[in-house]
């Protein structure tokens, strides 16, 4: 999916796992709210916004995903534990 403030903050996720893994990890929000902040800083994900992006109230912008369903807490948890765990291409 391209880049669109609207409807991903910027975000261009490519059309593989390498490609979304190189738009996440290591890299700064592109987005007007929440410009500058690590998207996912391996072993630290209070410093990930990709993970803040999930909760009720993220620190800025709106909840992902933008008008769908809240994920479980069980897919946060994951998010949370690959981010604490390194995260790793894989």
């Amino acid at each position: 999916m391209p880049a669109s403030q609207v409807s991903n903050g910027n975000l261009a996720m490519g059309s593989d796992p390498d490609s979304a893994y190189a738009a996440l990890v290591g890299v700064a929000s592109a987005s007007d709210g929440c410009s500058g902040q690590p998207l996912v800083t391996p072993y630290d994900p209070d410093r990930s916004l990709f993970l803040d992006k999930f909760s009720d109230n993220p620190s800025c912008g709106s909840r992902m995903p933008l008008g769908g369903a809240a994920l479980d807490a069980e897919a946060v948890d994951a998010i949370r534990g690959w981010i604490e765990a390194g995260a790793a291409n894989d």
